[in-house]
């Protein structure tokens, strides 16, 4: 039997690309690094992922050089990637909407420096596009990574597995009510009808303590304060202040912080 040597290398030469893509990107930025550290390792399905990340960069000539943090995400062998970790506001004007609420959904993270002398950067990011990137239970492998637009280079994380499970409860009665939405964890369905935030408290009062229901929380209270009920977002952010989720009780102190300063 004959050995087509050129079919073969023209097939090896098809795969290697096919199995680099499946390998988590190495740092392309000479002197930086990316530390992602995740809030725990086993989630629910919809449950929104908290990433601590820290960034250490070596030559930074401008105040905000990275922008729109991405995500590499491994499955059976299969790999994806995402430009955003979270929805975008559509259905309502951006400058309606309360800014602390950035403090939740990071979609464009802008670093702040915690140590000027050695440049090292910090931030929290809330991925809850988690309908699209986990869709069912299972294992996954995931990693973050930001891009250099100055030196057209990207920096990869290291490379977090975490566990999906499926809902009980409490958690699977709230699942069912936030599942029929594209865009359940993002909260934009509540801007989609007149009842919308009739809803989402009903939506609360009915999930008291799922995995879900202090972003739902946090969401209302925003919504309160546009509105300008302050008494009512009180009550809500009251509620989160002391929560174990960094990010959650971060935006209810400032929250309460601003509704203190300016009743």
């Amino acid at each position: 039997m004959k050995v087509n040597i050129a079919h073969i290398l023209i097939s090896i030469a098809m795969l290697v690309p096919f199995v680099l893509g499946q390998e988590p990107i190495k740092d392309k930025c000479s002197g930086t690094k990316l530390e992602a550290t995740l809030n725990k390792t086993s989630f629910v399905l919809l449950e929104p992922i908290v990433a601590d990340l820290t960034l250490a960069p070596a030559n930074i000539n401008r105040k905000h050089p990275f922008r729109n943090i991405k995500i590499r995400i491994w499955s059976n062998g299969n790999m994806r990637s995402f430009d955003r970790i979270t929805h975008f506001i559509t259905k309502i004007d951006p400058e309606l909407m309360p800014r602390s609420q950035r403090v939740t959904v990071l979609d464009d993270p802008a670093l702040t420096p915690i140590n000027s002398k050695q440049r090292v950067f910090r931030d929290f990011a809330v991925v809850e596009r988690v309908k699209a990137f986990f869709p069912k239970a299972g294992t996954y492998t995931l990693q973050f990574f930001l891009e250099d637009i100055e030196n057209k280079c990207e920096i990869g994380s290291n490379v977090s597995t975490i566990q999906i499970t499926d809902p009980k409860g409490v958690d699977f009665t709230a699942f069912s009510l936030l599942a029929k939405y594209k865009t359940p964890l993002g909260f934009n369905w509540v801007w989609e009808t007149k009842d919308g935030i009739a809803s989402l408290e009903s939506f609360i009062r009915d999930t008291e303590g799922s995995v879900y229901t202090e972003y739902a929380v946090a969401f209302l209270g925003n919504v309160y304060l546009m509105k300008g009920e302050l008494d009512k977002a009180r009550d809500q952010f009251v509620k989160i202040e002391k929560s174990s989720n960094k990010v959650i009780s971060t935006q209810a102190k400032t929250a309460l912080e601003k509704i203190r300063i300016d009743p």
